[in-house]
């Protein structure tokens, strides 16, 4: 199905005339004829998008046929921002990057569940050995940014912290003394300890609250 099919097909189930497309586009309806004939083979990116609304359908599925079809409704799910930024779960990984790549869409009402801020939240991946099995070298990790003051962090959580420019992904424990440990899951690696003098100098991006893989 190309672009001409498929915007046959969602002015057809809208159940709007081309005239009505063209009114809530901004161009005439000569121009939609002519889209849906193939005549024209490329549609302005802003009509496109305006269409898009229009026939409620996605402006990627109207001209590249990317599912789904239909946009997802806001009040039930909240799309993520997977960034292109990776935490390690070993030496460290340097990150140039922070652009946003993709997105995920997670049920708004799970969210809720979980007590988390749609806002806040982003996705990141993980590479590296040193969380297994808890977290695997290309996993992604959904990271709670509200979680990020060191006199708050939760004894046992997984958190992603930046030294310099260098993101880990570790379980952390507080101690008495104001001290943290940062621990890793696979036992081959050793824990370290950081003093309360030295967390200044760290950032706690947030907590790790979801791991999602393929198999």
């Amino acid at each position: 199905m190309d672009i001409k099919e498929r915007l046959k097909l969602a002015r057809q189930l809208a159940g709007i005339s081309q005239a009505k497309l063209a009114e809530a586009a901004g161009c005439t309806r000569v121009a939609v004829t002519m889209w849906e004939s193939g005549t024209t083979k490329k549609i302005d990116a802003m009509l496109l998008v305006r269409a898009s609304k229009a026939l409620n359908v996605r402006p990627e599925w109207l001209a590249l046929g990317e599912e789904p079809m239909h946009p997802f409704p806001e009040e039930e799910f909240a799309m993520v921002p997977l960034h292109e930024v990776v935490a390690s779960l070993g030496r460290g990984q340097e990150n140039y990057s922070e652009q946003v790549v993709d997105h995920l869409a997670f049920k708004s009402r799970w969210l809720r569940g979980q007590n988390l801020d749609r806002q806040k939240l982003v996705l990141i991946s993980a590479v590296g050995d040193s969380m297994t099995p808890t977290i695997d070298e290309g996993d992604m990790l959904l990271v709670d940014m509200r979680e990020s003051q060191a006199q708050d962090l939760r004894n046992g959580a997984i958190y992603v912290l930046r030294i310099d420019s260098q993101l880990y992904a570790k379980r952390i424990q507080r101690r008495m003394d104001g001290s943290i440990v940062v621990m890793s899951d696979n036992k081959i690696y050793s824990e370290e300890v950081i003093s309360g003098e030295k967390l200044a100098g760290i950032i706690f991006v947030g907590r790790v609250v979801w791991v999602g893989r393929t198999l």
